[in-house]
């Protein structure tokens, strides 16, 4: 998406278009890169178009809301740092969780959608993804999750358990603890 970076014209409720016409060809709105903040302090509300698949770093300090698609694929590293989110809920078609998507959140809800299509690529959740959130108090990983990083959920005060759908293949919780499958063997991931 090009062409919102100028701080007089960014909306307090960002909406994301499915596609954009240039030159009477429309053109599908596949992946949300800011590589400036400029205008983005205006910005409290995020709605991504159905299309998009990537989400960048979106550094939007008063960022209150955000509204991701069923189809999104990636949320890198920092996408939400330093915002007033209070709820993320995961798409159930998200493939990647990058690096501390969430530093300096206060999130109050943490959601994870389970996906009803089986295919080959499963969730990953990158280091730090989550650390330093310290106003959640349990997780429940769906059962797509293939991957998790030990750091994580690390730095998380007030996070007392780690859950996972009971029907996914590659981890296991027991007592509040993360399992990732190794092998034949479960080894702690998060605890």
């Amino acid at each position: 998406l090009v062409g919102c970076a100028d701080e007089f014209y960014m909306p307090s409720k960002l909406v994301v278009p499915d596609e954009i016409t240039v030159e009477g060809v429309k053109i599908p709105v596949r992946m949300i890169r800011m590589d400036s903040n400029v205008g983005l302090d205006k910005v409290k509300t995020l709605t991504l178009g159905k299309n998009v698949q990537s989400f960048y770093s979106f550094n939007a300090p008063n960022l209150e809301t955000v509204n991701l698609n069923e189809g999104l694929r990636v949320i890198s590293g920092q996408a939400f740092s330093n915002s007033k989110i209070n709820a993320l809920i995961v798409p159930s078609t998200v493939r990647f969780i990058g690096r501390r998507i969430c530093e300096g959140c206060e999130l109050k809800e943490l959601q994870f959608k389970n996906s009803t299509v089986e295919d080959e690529y499963g969730l990953t959740i990158g280091d730090y993804a989550f650390s330093g959130v310290n106003t959640i108090y349990e997780v429940t990983l769906p059962k797509q999750t293939v991957n998790v990083a030990p750091t994580s959920f690390s730095n998380m005060a007030m996070l007392r358990a780690i859950s996972v759908d009971p029907d996914c293949r590659n981890l296991r919780s027991d007592s509040g603890v993360l399992f990732q499958k190794e092998g034949d063997a479960y080894n702690a991931v998060c605890y």
